[in-house]
């Protein structure tokens, strides 16, 4: 599948980038993809991860960080084909394992951030509540926990 950018966003203070993607089919928004473009600690992993995660996902994955929990997102032979990952919470981030070996570390913040934004711009299209697909709803009732989890750092914004 192809995936086209559809947009660049920034955080203004430091400008650190990421990025939002779409496929070039009608799955969006279920196959909404973010990725870190600013290189840093865990960040590249972090993208693998995330570009795996859909939509149906999204609510219980965001409320395990939002929460500092540790998270399984299991091996998937369906839909999508992805290797099992381990997020295991630290003091000051996550640990990740790929079910082959891989491992890395990255900061709780850079997790929250890009979370935050790829829920943001997933629910975007759904104006009303009663056409909404459960997954919206899901995924809007778990926002104010990684919003507040955030605690005031500053988001990212269309650049």
């Amino acid at each position: 599948m192809t995936f086209e950018l559809v947009a660049r966003f920034v955080r203004p203070t430091t400008g650190e980038l990421a990025e939002i993607f779409r496929p070039g089919a009608d799955t969006f928004p279920i196959d909404t993809r973010v990725r870190w473009v600013t290189p840093g600690p865990g960040r590249q992993t972090l993208n693998d991860i995330m570009r795996t995660i859909t939509v149906l996902e999204l609510d219980g994955f965001a409320r395990a960080i939002a929460a500092s929990k540790d998270y399984r997102l299991e091996a998937l032979r369906e839909l999508a084909t992805r290797d099992a990952w381990d997020l295991t919470a630290t003091p000051v981030g996550y640990d990740l394992a790929g079910s082959h070996g891989e491992s890395d570390s990255v900061p709780r913040l850079d997790v929250l951030l890009v979370t935050e934004l790829v829920m943001r711009i997933a629910v975007e299209p759904f104006e009303r509540v009663d056409d909404s697909p459960s997954w919206v709803g899901r995924t809007r009732a778990v926002y104010p926990k990684v919003a507040k989890a955030l605690g005031g750092a500053e988001l990212f914004e269309v650049a």
